[in-house]
């Protein structure tokens, strides 16, 4: 795919109230085994990085992803076209504030001047779902006044991102709005494709496609309402509800297509659609304990409406005939409940780390073009340990083992149950500043959901 972007940036300034703020961490201070610190902005501990902003970085920020931007932190790359942040090695990142898991667009609602820290967390727990890091934003809440914050980009070719945000605050309790739309319109995209085929009986040929500009459209919308409690950091609490959705998504293909095995050239179509809405609710509550332990639990229950159809055709630019014409379209209805508890406490010497995950899913999927309705059913429980500890500054490594337990069927067929262990072992090795060494074993299991089991046939090309 090619396309070319050349984008205009504006951004309002941030108007804010009086706002006098308390300099209490959200989350309790913990001191583990310091290996070295590298001037005033880096503290690197055996587990994290702490990455402190300078007052310049925070005054030439915008919002909480303008602030990481700024730091240049070499471990990520941060995407304002795509509105994402990435692992520089496109591992896994999960995004945190306060310890709660968040999106990119909470983060852009951030005002940078309560931003303490940014930590990066090297070695974390498998509370934050077995990813390869986190960003974890440690931010301060205000006890009075507030701010709003309007931003936006925009382009000559129909692409613009648009952000709007605001919070007010009294005593322990913050509220909170946020609204983006990202507008994707008029891009042009094709592709080559090559594909080399041996049929049964040992006779190989090849399909040439040429690529003709296509279309390309995919704007997207995000809005929340959230209410914070901060209790000098013994409690947090945060409910958040959430709406998000891509409204008339389009990925349109188009091209000359030739074979080895005959003349002539065809004109081929490939157009897919999407247009989903997500409406979900967010509860996260934190209790921070004596003898540096912390307990955790987070309960989310969404909602997906989701339509998606897909069109192949291809016509014989000799004859004017079509020599296939493909349509499929589904239309799904799901809802999710999902719960996670976490205990952790905290030594000198390490950490340990226990919890429960708790998921169940219920689906909807009418296969138009097939004339089948699947109803699915689908629930996963894991329960987990993990021991992590440093070794001297240079080494470090984790002991882990979970059961997972899965249930899955569309109704009106028995159900597929499912029970395994997963154990992990892991160590990291510091050479210098600059490398470091990891070796990782692990088992794991790979099983369908219950979308996997659907008797409905399409064909694609």
């Amino acid at each position: 795919m090619k396309s070319e972007i050349t984008a205009l940036t504006f951004a309002l300034a941030i108007p804010a109230f009086s706002q006098n703020t308390v300099s209490t961490d959200s989350l309790p201070a913990v001191t583990l085994s310091e290996v070295e610190v590298k001037g005033s902005t880096m503290i690197d501990k055996s587990d994290r990085k702490l990455l402190i902003p300078t007052t310049e970085q925070t005054r030439l920020s915008s919002n909480g992803v303008d602030l990481l931007r700024n730091m240049q932190i070499p471990m990520l790359t941060v995407d304002i076209v795509n509105d994402q942040i990435k692992l520089i090695d496109n591992g896994t990142l999960t995004i945190c504030v306060n310890g709660r898991e968040a999106s990119i667009h909470d983060v852009k609602a951030i005002d940078p001047r309560t931003v303490k820290r940014i930590e990066f967390h090297e070695s974390q727990s498998m509370r934050y779902g077995g990813v390869d890091a986190v960003v974890d934003y440690i931010v301060e809440q205000p006890t009075s006044g507030g701010n709003f914050m309007a931003n936006g980009n925009q382009s000559y070719i129909k692409w613009g991102n648009y952000n709007v945000s605001g919070k007010m605050n009294k005593g322990k309790s913050q509220f909170g709005f946020y609204g983006n739309f990202g507008e994707r319109y008029g891009f042009t995209q094709w592709r080559d494709n090559e594909e080399h085929y041996t049929t049964a009986d040992g006779r190989q040929f090849t399909r040439s496609e040429k690529g003709l500009p296509g279309t390309l459209t995919c704007p997207w919308y995000n809005a929340s309402l959230d209410y914070s409690y901060a209790d000098a950091g013994k409690n947090i609490f945060v409910a958040q509800l959430r709406l998000n959705g891509r409204p008339d998504l389009l990925a349109e293909y188009i091209g000359d297509l030739s074979n080895s095995y005959s003349s002539g050239t065809q004109h081929v179509t490939d157009r897919s659609t999407l247009d989903y809405t997500r409406p979900a609710l967010d509860l996260y509550w934190q209790h921070n304990m004596e003898g540096n332990q912390s307990l955790m639990l987070n309960v989310v229950g969404g909602y997906e409406y989701q339509t998606s159809s897909h069109t192949y055709s291809t016509l014989n630019y000799g004859t004017g005939l079509d020599n296939s014409d493909l349509f499929n379209k589904i239309t799904s209805r799901n809802y999710s409940l999902i719960a996670n508890a976490n205990y952790e406490k905290r030594w000198s010497a390490g950490r340990l780390t226990a919890g429960v995950r708790y998921s169940q899913a219920w689906g909807d999927n009418d296969y138009t073009t097939s004339g089948i309705n699947d109803r699915t059913r689908e629930s996963k429980t894991l329960i987990y340990a993990e021991w992590w500890q440093p070794l001297g500054n240079r080494f470090d490594y984790t002991l882990s083992l979970a059961g997972k337990q899965r249930s899955f069927r569309i109704v009106g067929n028995d159900p597929t149950n499912t029970f395994d262990m997963i154990a992990a072992a892991k160590s990291r090795i510091k050479i210098d500043k600059h490398n470091t060494v990891r070796l990782e074993f692990s088992t794991s299991t790979d099983t369908p959901d219950a979308n996997s089991l659907t008797s409905a046939l399409q064909d694609l090309d």
